[in-house]
């Protein structure tokens, strides 16, 4: 059995024979090749149906009569619904992206990733069709949520490139990092992380987009939806969306050099081997961007969930970089921390960290900026 069949935290972290062990399988006994080759088609139904529920979702939201500012939070819960219920099966992917980044990352083989996709996206499809089946006719006179501002292909998929980035940097730091998810004490928050940052990046990217796909499957599920969804929106977001989990897991290969390559193999030890300064700055400085960044595009589209939002992509962000750089990611937490007198960080290391902080946060208004740019 493969262990990229596993649930997330297991199989990231644990070897073929304790994924086989937990299917019950034992590999050589003839009698249980029926269960082994159940087993090997069950992660696929899972991905399938658990994308196919999710662009289900994502649809009926869409199209609902609901207050607007209800919408990203019901997509954001179907999201960790969806991963925590496939997790066990399939290690709840139910988006191209994030399969593509657990590929490269070496922890499925490329053949899995490339099953995996095919049933994500004709899931994608499935799920489309079965909402367009539901309402009838009159599905092709629904228009799906437009930003409020005048629509822009390049700013919207810059958004998407951005966000789909985090998403990524994001699931690899949950369930790839050691230090997030070892062995004796498994992440059990990683389909929590991943639903708050749809939270953060739903209400952010309303003003340019209409709201936060992040996910190739559902985009090129929109074409089957309305009318006027275009394929062409959804060819360049599912091209911004796979260029930006090559961003994320880039960023996530930088980070662990610096936060595991760098100390001992001995899971054990990791808690007491400080990540290198490097590794402890690059986390803060991305930290700071990605809630920067939910703030700015917040107050610039007058969201009514600027609070909510941003709280999100901090508590995400937190998840995802508390155990290697401190998860401060505001100069005035980093004072606090070190006037504390507890010797969680230096003086010289505080300052240090204010000053990439600074830097993410220059970052981010330039990125928040970029589609007013283009806008015109």
């Amino acid at each position: 059995m493969d262990p990229g069949f596993t649930g997330p935290a297991q199989q990231l972290v644990e070897g073929p024979e304790t994924a086989t062990a937990s299917y019950g399988t034992m590999d050589g006994d003839a009698s249980d090749s029926k269960d082994r080759s159940e087993y090997s088609f069950a992660p696929y139904m899972a991905e399938f149906v658990g994308t196919c529920i999710l662009v289900f979702t994502f649809g009926c939201v869409a199209v609902s009569p609901a207050p607007s500012v209800y919408k990203p939070t019901a997509a954001a819960c179907i999201v960790t619904v969806m991963v925590y219920s496939t997790a066990t099966v399939s290690g709840g992917h139910l988006n191209p992206a994030v399969s593509l980044t657990l590929s490269v990352l070496g922890l499925i083989p490329w053949q899995r990733m490339l099953g995996f996709w095919l049933v994500q996206v004709a899931a994608g499809m499935a799920g489309a069709i079965a909402l367009r089946a539901l309402l009838g006719l009159d599905m092709a006179h629904v228009k799906l949520p437009q930003a409020p501002l005048p629509p822009s292909l390049g700013a919207a998929v810059l958004a998407e490139l951005v966000y789909t980035a985090l998403l990524c940097f994001l699931v690899s730091c949950c369930l790839v990092s050691k230090r997030n998810n070892p062995k004796r004490d498994q992440s059990q928050s990683f389909g929590l992380a991943i639903g708050l940052l749809y939270v953060a990046g739903g209400y952010a990217l309303r003003p340019l987009a209409g709201g936060a796909i992040l996910n190739p499957a559902i985009a090129l599920g929109l074409p089957f939806i309305s009318h006027d969804a275009y394929l062409l929106y959804g060819i360049a977001y599912v091209l911004a969306e796979l260029l930006g989990a090559f961003v994320g897991l880039r960023l996530f290969a930088i980070l662990r050099a610096g936060s595991e390559d760098c100390c001992c193999n001995d899971e054990e030890h990791l808690e007491i081997c400080m990540p290198q300064m490097s590794a402890r700055l690059l986390g803060e400085s991305l930290g700071t961007f990605a809630v920067v960044l939910t703030f700015g595009l917040n107050v610039i589209g007058e969201s009514e969930a600027t609070a909510w939002s941003s709280a999100a992509a901090l508590i995400s962000m937190i998840y995802a970089l508390g155990k290697i750089s401190g998860g401060y990611f505001n100069p005035a937490v980093t004072l606090a921390v070190v006037l504390s007198g507890r010797r969680k960080c230096s003086m010289a290391d505080g300052l240090a960290y204010c000053g990439v902080q600074a830097v993410g946060a220059i970052a981010a208004g330039i990125v928040v900026a970029a589609p007013w740019l283009i806008l015109g």
